[in-house]
């Protein structure tokens, strides 16, 4: 498959960016309302799976009531199908914009832009979010399309906006076939150094 262009996404899927917005953050949420003897026994390993299960919970509700939008699951692997085309999994993002885990198999097919049989969708995606150096709130929430080890752009779903976080690799007129994707070889292209952020935060020292 071919890396979708950000501007063709934004179009498809704007009526879906606030929900998402809202779900990750929900998510966040379920997790900062239980009780404080967990919040201080809580590891932020722990506090990211758990995260990553409320979103799954708020993602199955949202497919129940949406129309075109279906849960999916395939080994251990789970997200939203959105119109039989996108295929978004949720994930805690780095500062590069990409989950911290080990990737298995499935997930560096998934990233490859490599259709996998029981999710079937021409575009895989992924929304993650960007908490604060002390993890104790959400700074972004952000939607990728993946592409083999980085990314091949990146946007903010947040505030009711769309603000560009990395440079999208295929802007308007840039000979995408008309929103359907390049066919290029998704896993030689690197992750990509901003060249001004939109929505910039301060970085502090760990």
């Amino acid at each position: 498959m071919g890396v979708i262009s950000q501007d063709t996404v934004i179009e498809h899927l704007e009526s879906h960016l606030g929900a998402l917005d809202d779900l990750v953050r929900g998510a966040w949420g379920d997790v900062c309302a239980l009780p404080s003897s967990c919040q201080v026994a809580m590891s932020p390993r722990s506090r990211a799976s758990l995260v990553h299960d409320f979103m799954l919970v708020r993602a199955a509700r949202y497919a129940e009531c949406t129309p075109k939008v279906r849960y999916f699951e395939r080994q251990l692997m789970h997200g939203l199908v959105f119109d039989g085309r996108y295929a978004v999994r949720f994930k805690k993002f780095d500062e590069d914009n990409r989950s911290k885990n080990q990737p298995t198999q499935q997930v560096t097919e998934f990233r490859a832009q490599v259709e996998l049989e029981g999710i079937d969708a021409a575009h895989h995606l992924e929304v993650g979010y960007i908490a604060d150096v002390l993890g104790t709130d959400i700074l972004d929430v952000r939607l990728a399309c993946p592409s083999g080890r980085g990314n091949a752009w990146v946007i903010s779903i947040s505030d009711n906006g769309v603000g560009t976080v990395l440079a999208d690799l295929f802007p308007q007129g840039g000979g995408d076939g008309g929103g359907d994707g390049q066919d290029i070889e998704p896993a030689e292209i690197a992750p990509r150094k901003p060249d001004g952020q939109v929505i910039p935060f301060e970085r502090k020292q760990e």
